[in-house]
């Protein structure tokens, strides 16, 4: 009896647990990419937002000027927004108040950037070969549109 109860138990090899391990750093891996992106959005929409709330009356000169400041303060580095995001930011100041929008794009490069980039960084999708058509094919491209005001 008890060899027939033994004969069905299953347990986990070395093997499988390695795979489990390996499969789930995987995934907390690429999934911290996302969060670190999702985590600065949600900063800069807070920092908006208290611009809208905390300087009505500045003029954009000044909201401009405090913006280094604005972002070191909500422990947003030099290098977490692309410069899409200053050449998009768009700051007015009327007569409700001010509204400040931008807008940028983050790519998530789920297998590593493509390596056959030229010297300003671009590449030509249909020239791709080898493990470069798969990093460009695994490349997730997240769109940002932070905006608080009127």
């Amino acid at each position: 009896m008890t060899h027939v109860y033994a004969s069905r138990q299953q347990g986990y090899s070395l093997i499988k647990v390695l795979v489990w391990l390996v499969i789930l750093g995987a995934v907390a891996w690429h999934g911290m990419k996302f969060l670190n992106v999702y985590y600065v959005s949600w900063k800069v929409q807070g920092m908006f937002d208290g611009i809208v709330e905390n300087m009505v009356d500045a003029d954009v000169a000044d909201v401009r000027a405090r913006l280094p400041r604005l972002l070191s303060l909500n422990y947003i580095a030099d290098g977490d927004l692309p410069a899409e995001f200053y050449v998009n930011l768009d700051i007015v100041s009327g007569d409700r108040g001010i509204e400040v929008s931008s807008s940028y794009s983050e790519t998530i490069w789920m297998l590593g950037p493509v390596e056959a980039v030229d010297e300003h960084g671009e590449y030509d999708p249909d020239a791709l070969t080898g493990m470069d058509v798969w990093r460009d094919r695994a490349q997730v491209v997240l769109h940002f549109t932070p905006h608080a005001g009127l």
